[in-house]
């Protein structure tokens, strides 16, 4: 009885829905690289379809590999009516995979694969700050959220010093450091 009156609450309480969701793709728009489209990951379970609640109220032009000058081509597909738009990009004009990658698996060349980063930062830089005046050019009223990249390593201090439980037989300072590159970028 309770299991019939629960489902009996439950379909009075939800609004009938006539054919198919509308989609409504024009008001959010997501852009960049692999972070944004969800690689690794459905492009349903991606943050800007878990944002938006559902994949059709998105228009997600990300896609991997993309650099800021690669964002000023998806630009192309918000609307002039979009009132948001996230975009998570730099990290390919830098090389961040290249970066965790060497610091992850060859400590030795860690500090120089971030310093070949971090000379690009400036030129990355210029390269974000044009997407963004193209996309408040194309979609004047939006807000225009700029997202971070993940610290991937995050080593801890332990009872024996720093340690990095997701990469235990790596140099935890290397893996610091690549942290610590990711945070300035951000």
């Amino acid at each position: 009885a309770g299991a019939a009156a629960l489902a009996l609450t439950a379909t009075t309480a939800l609004p009938a829905v006539a054919g198919p969701l509308t989609p409504n793709r024009a008001r959010y728009a997501a852009l960049g690289d692999s972070f944004a489209a969800g690689v690794g990951s459905s492009t349903a379970e991606a943050y800007p379809a878990r944002l938006a609640g559902r994949l059709n109220k998105v228009t997600c032009a990300a896609a991997s590999g993309a650099t800021t000058a690669d964002v000023l081509a998806q630009a192309r597909q918000v609307k002039p009516n979009a009132q948001q738009v996230t975009l998570t990009v730099g990290g390919n004009d830098i090389g961040f995979a290249d970066v965790a990658l060497t610091c992850a698996l060859t400590q030795p060349q860690c500090g120089g694969a971030i310093a070949q980063a971090s000379a690009k930062v400036s030129t990355m830089a210029s390269g974000l700050g044009a997407a963004i005046a193209a996309l408040s050019a194309k979609a004047p009223g939006a807000t225009v959220d700029v997202t971070g990249y993940p610290m991937l390593f995050q080593p801890t201090i332990g009872t024996t010093g720093l340690t990095c439980a997701a990469l235990p037989g790596q140099n935890p300072v290397a893996l610091a450091a690549a942290d610590e590159a990711v945070a300035s970028v951000n």
